[in-house]
């Protein structure tokens, strides 16, 4: 069901930055199915009501999709490089974990794909970098017109190596105002080499 498929995407919990030293917080997601009502669960299936999460637990989800559904834990440094360039020390990825199918994780990723081909997603669009799949969403906070814009995505396409989750607060319209955010740094990761 949507709530236990949430908590193997491991919304509401800790990503493991904190491991790494670096502050975060865990979101928040109730974890029985006891809590929750059916217009509860109706919102949740539309990205409305009681769920929050960070934008980094957005990108390790699209992460996990991109990746054949595979989880990997984040890791915010992938090696250390001395003065010359040169690999000092490359950072340990521990094995990942199945979260999604293959087979459903390759379909979500058409459905992506289609988002910034034609959907509301078309301002992440990279063109000749070898495209992008994403999800476009503006969150109701309740408090007020507060709307805030969101992207989440992966790039390239083709052979996926990165994934961005771009939130701005009060942006109310993801496609506008997140995406062509998460098209700029895409660019610019892949023009650098990245």
């Amino acid at each position: 069901n949507l709530i236990e498929m949430a908590q193997r995407f491991e919304l509401g919990s800790y990503t493991g930055l904190s491991e790494q030293g670096i502050y975060e917080a865990k979101g928040s997601l109730q974890q029985t199915d006891d809590s929750y009502s059916q217009a509860d669960i109706a919102n949740l299936a539309i990205g409305q009501g009681v769920l929050l999460a960070t934008p980094v637990q957005v990108a390790d989800m699209v992460a996990t999709v991109a990746n054949g559904g595979i989880k990997n834990r984040i890791n915010i440094v992938d090696s250390i490089v001395n003065g010359e360039g040169e690999v000092v020390r490359k950072v340990r990825v521990d094995e990942g974990k199945r979260i999604i199918s293959k087979r459903t994780a390759d379909k979500v990723c058409r459905l992506m794909e289609a988002v910034t081909s034609y959907g509301t997603g078309t301002r992440a669009i990279m063109g000749y970098h070898g495209g992008a799949g994403g999800k476009t969403g503006s969150a109701e906070t309740g408090y007020g017109n507060a709307v805030h814009a969101w992207f989440a995505g992966y790039f390239p396409a083709t052979a996926p190596r990165y994934s961005i989750a771009v939130f701005v607060e009060n942006g109310r319209l993801g496609g506008k105002v997140a995406a062509p955010v998460f098209a700029e740094i895409a660019k610019a990761m892949l023009e650098k080499g990245y």
